[in-house]
């Protein structure tokens, strides 16, 4: 990831987790990306949005494992890839899954539901889950998505 693109991701970040923050860790966030330490301010930024849960667009998300990719033989590189995959990543999925509201239609409109594969991890559609289902005359096992 090049460097613009860490920097906009350590501001993305920031701004989604400012409500939040005390003043020490905003401060903290603001003046380390200011000084161009975007790595500190990521790492930072990316552990207290997983202990406070704050939630984030599964958009930032992705942009977080992508810059993570451009760290694979960094020390933190482990940490880091399991905050993203076992704090953030579930939340961006039960946000990909919460009911959305149209402000402008009298019923709200649900997204399309998921189920958890319990052998590969992956979320599926509810529909390939009955088509499968039918195929094989078999109901499959419920699994949260929650970690």
């Amino acid at each position: 990831m090049q460097n613009v693109q860490e920097t906009n991701l350590a501001w993305a970040l920031i701004e989604v987790a400012k409500p939040h923050l005390n003043r020490l860790d905003r401060n903290y966030a603001f003046v380390t990306t200011g000084a161009g330490d975007t790595f500190a301010a990521i790492h930072h930024l990316l552990k207290l949005i997983a202990v406070k849960g704050i939630p984030l667009r599964p958009r930032l998300v992705q942009l977080c494992v992508t810059w993570l990719d451009s760290y694979a033989c960094h020390e933190e590189e482990p940490y880091l890839r399991r905050l993203i995959e076992g704090f953030l990543l579930p939340d961006a999925i039960r946000a990909l899954s919460a009911p959305r509201v149209n402000p402008l239609s009298a019923a709200p409109k649900l997204k399309e539901l998921l189920w958890g594969n319990q052998q590969s991890g992956r979320a599926v559609a509810c529909a390939e889950v009955e088509q499968a289902c039918h195929a094989f005359d078999k109901i499959p096992r419920r699994v949260p998505l929650l970690r």
